[in-house]
């Protein structure tokens, strides 16, 4: 759970000042206490979450007997808020949401028991949705829309579905500029070939 957390919050700052920090706190089988004692910690916590592989998030939130509980949040280093998200018992729960770096909105939906579920929505960057659909049991499940920049569905169907689609379309991309090159590439010699025939043809008046 505590690793779906920490995807949760890679962009934290603390930004209310609070005295706890999580440097002041150990945890022993999943539960958190302060520092040089044997009772679960409750109070408020903010700082780097522990346990990260690179860099450090930085979340504000209430831990309850050891356990994160209740709404927690973080913020980017401008104090932009960056993700908030529900905790019961240490587990996620409720609607989580994720926010770019502008403060538009990335993704929302729901956990249930630490796991995805029900209808789930992405954005692009400019705000416009991205994909939508529903999750079981942290899958996805169904039929999912996907659409472009401007808010045009594009496609219905799986993620893996898409994925092919996305990687024929790459190679008819692909496909197209290789011909496109291939016709300039043609022109140029055409072209070349003509202005040789037309010096050939002016030194052939001049003798």
């Amino acid at each position: 759970m505590i690793r779906k957390l920490l995807l949760l919050t890679t962009f934290m700052v603390p930004v209310f000042g609070w005295a706890n920090s999580w440097e002041d706190l150990v945890q022993r089988e999943g539960i958190y206490y302060k520092k040089f004692t044997d009772v679960p910690f409750t109070g408020s916590v903010e700082g780097v979450w522990p346990g990260l592989s690179r860099g450090g998030s930085l979340v504000t939130g209430q831990l309850e007997k050891g356990l994160p509980q209740g709404v927690w949040r973080g913020y980017d280093d401008d104090g932009q808020l960056g993700a908030r998200f529900t905790v019961v018992d240490g587990m996620l729960e409720g609607i989580s949401s994720e926010y770019f770096d502008s403060g538009t909105l990335k993704s929302s939906g729901s956990y249930s028991s630490d796991q995805k579920v029900g209808y789930w929505t992405y954005y692009f960057f400019n705000g416009v949705v991205k994909t939508r659909g529903f999750y079981d049991s942290d899958a996805q499940s169904g039929a999912w829309e996907f659409f472009d920049q401007t808010g045009n569905l594009i496609f219905v169907g799986t993620q893996k579905d898409w994925g092919e689609v996305q990687q024929s379309l790459k190679k008819e991309r692909e496909r197209e500029a290789a011909e496109k090159k291939r016709q300039r590439e043609q022109a140029r010699e055409l072209k070349e070939r003509e202005r040789e025939r037309e010096a050939a043809e002016k030194k052939r008046q001049r003798e």
